[in-house]
C-alpha cells in the first residue's frame, strides 16, 4: 500500500523537492533560457577574438607600409614580408588568415594560408557562390543575403563600412594545405586595408561553438546533479547540536571577511566544534602577523617605487590603469587615487590616447617587452621630456595575460648629447 504523501518523512519530502527543482532547472533554466544565452555569448565571443586577430593581422600590414614608406624596404618587399608572417599565424587550432583584393567584378587570392592553391587565383568560380549573410559593426543582425560570391560580399562589407562580419560555408582544414570535401556554416570577420587595395579576414567555425555549448551543457547537467547530491548529504549530515555553533562560526567569519583579524573565537567545547574553534584562533594569530608582514612589505615596495626617478605603471588589458608612481603623476598631473581606474582617453586628447593604446596592444600581441620613445608634456609644470617607454606583458600564475608593466625612462639629455656629439 503506497503511503500518502503527507506521511512521507521530511528527509523523503525533502529529497522529492530536490529531484522536482532539478527536473525543473534542466526543462526551464536550462534547455529554455541557459542554452540560448551560452550559445549566443560563446558565439559572441568567438566572433569578438576574431576580429581581434584580424586587427592583429592588420597592424602586420600597416606596420610593413609605414616601414616602406620610411624607405627601410620596396613596397613589393614589405609585401611579401608581411604575407609571409600572417600566412604562419594560427589560433584557435584550426583558425586562420587569407587576403584577397578589391578587384572588380570579382576579387584575386592574394594568400591563403590553408589553400595556397588559391593564391593569384581569380575568384569568379560557382564555388565560391556560398554567402547566406553579412553584417557591418553599425548592423548587429545579419542580412540575408542569396548564395552569391562570398568574396564578393566581403568586399561590399569591407568598402561599405571597412570592416565586419560574413557569413557563409566553406570546408575545414585536416592537415597541412589540406582541408575537407565536406562544407561547414562559417562566419568571418574581414577588414579593408586600403593603401594596398588588399581586405585580410579570418573567421570562426559555427559547429565549433556548438561543441563549446554542448561542453557546457553537460557541465550544467553534472553540476545540478552534484549539488542535489551534495544538499541531500548536508541534511542527513547536519543535525540540530551543531546548527548554533556553526551558525555562529559563520557570523565571525564574516566579519573576519569584512577585514577585522582581530576576532577570537570562543572555545566552550573540546568537541570538533571547539577544536575548529581552536584551529580557527591559531589561524587568525598567523593572519594578524601576515597582515603586518605584508603592510610592511608594501610600504617598502611603495617607497623603492615612489624613489625611482624613472615613470612606472600599471594598466588592466583594457587599458585601465591600476597603479602608478609619484613621479608618473606628474604626467597627468593627477593623484594615484585620481588615475587609477581611469585610461588614457580621461588625460589627454584622443590622437594621443590612441597611441598609447596601440603600444598596449602591439606589446600583448608580441607576448616579450615593447620599446619606444616618444615626447610627452607633463601636466604639472609644462616640462617636455623625451620618454623611452618601455612595456612588458603581465601574466598570472597560470599564463594568462592580465596587463601591462610600463616603465619610462627621460632620455631627453642623452638624446640632446647624442645630437650634439654627431655636429661635433
Amino acid at each position: 500500500m503506497i503511503t500518502p504523501f503527507r506521511d512521507w518523512s521530511i528527509k523523503a519530502k525533502i529529497m522529492l523537492i530536490l529531484f522536482v527543482c532539478i527536473c525543473l532547472f534542466d526543462v526551464i533554466a536550462v534547455k529554455g533560457i541557459i542554452d540560448p544565452q551560452t550559445e549566443e555569448y560563446i558565439m559572441n565571443e568567438r566572433q569578438s577574438g576574431t576580429q581581434h586577430v584580424v586587427e592583429v593581422a592588420y597592424n602586420i600590414l600597416e606596420r610593413y607600409a609605414q616601414r616602406a614608406q620610411a624607405g627601410e624596404m620596396s613596397s613589393d618587399e614589405a609585401k611579401r614580408r608581411a604575407l609571409s608572417l600572417i600566412k604562419s599565424l594560427r589560433f584557435g587550432g584550426q583558425e586562420y588568415f587569407w587576403v584577397h583584393d578589391l578587384s572588380t567584378p570579382f576579387p584575386r587570392m592574394i594568400m591563403h594560408s590553408t589553400i595556397p592553391s588559391l593564391d593569384g587565383t581569380v575568384l569568379d568560380a560557382p564555388q565560391f557562390n556560398r554567402a547566406t549573410g553579412k553584417r557591418t559593426p553599425s548592423e548587429p543582425v545579419f542580412e540575408k543575403v542569396a548564395s552569391r560570391n562570398l568574396f564578393v560580399v566581403m568586399n561590399e562589407v569591407a568598402e561599405t563600412a571597412g570592416e565586419g562580419f560574413v557569413a557563409y560555408s566553406w570546408p575545414k582544414p585536416i592537415a597541412e594545405n589540406g582541408v575537407t570535401t565536406e562544407l561547414y556554416p562559417k562566419i568571418s570577420f574581414v577588414k579593408n586595408y586600403a593603401l594596398w587595395g588588399w581586405v585580410v579576414g579570418s573567421g570562426v567555425y559555427v559547429d565549433d561553438v556548438e561543441v563549446s555549448v554542448a561542453h557546457v551543457r553537460r557541465l550544467i547537467h553534472s553540476s545540478s546533479i552534484f549539488f542535489c547530491i551534495a544538499a541531500i548529504i548536508i541534511y542527513l549530515l547536519l543535525v540540530r547540536y551543531i546548527s548554533k555553533p556553526l551558525n555562529h562560526l559563520a557570523f565571525q567569519a564574516n566579519k573576519i571577511a569584512s577585514g577585522d583579524y582581530s576576532i577570537q573565537f570562543q572555545i566552550s567545547t573540546h568537541n570538533e566544534v571547539g577544536k575548529l574553534s581552536g584551529s580557527l584562533n591559531q589561524m587568525m594569530n598567523k593572519m594578524q602577523q601576515k597582515a603586518l608582514k605584508l603592510e610592511t612589505a608594501n610600504k617598502r615596495f611603495r617607497t623603492l617605487v615612489d624613489t625611482i626617478p624613472d615613470l612606472i605603471w600599471l594598466k588592466d588589458i583594457d587599458g585601465i590603469y591600476l597603479c602608478c608612481n609619484k613621479v608618473f603623476e606628474r604626467v597627468f598631473g593627477a593623484c594615484e587615487a585620481d588615475i587609477v581606474g581611469k585610461t588614457d582617453y580621461d588625460f589627454v586628447d584622443r590622437e594621443q590616447a590612441d597611441s598609447f593604446r596601440d603600444h598596449d596592444r602591439k606589446t600583448m600581441t608580441a607576448g616579450g617587452t615593447v620599446s619606444k620613445e616618444e615626447w610627452i608634456t607633463f601636466a604639472d609644470d609644462g616640462q617636455k621630456a623625451l620618454i623611452e617607454k618601455i612595456k612588458t606583458p603581465m601574466y598570472d600564475g597560470e599564463g594568462k595575460l592580465i596587463g601591462i608593466l610600463g616603465i619610462g625612462h627621460d632620455i631627453t639629455k642623452r638624446k640632446m648629447a647624442e645630437e650634439e656629439k654627431d655636429k661635433l
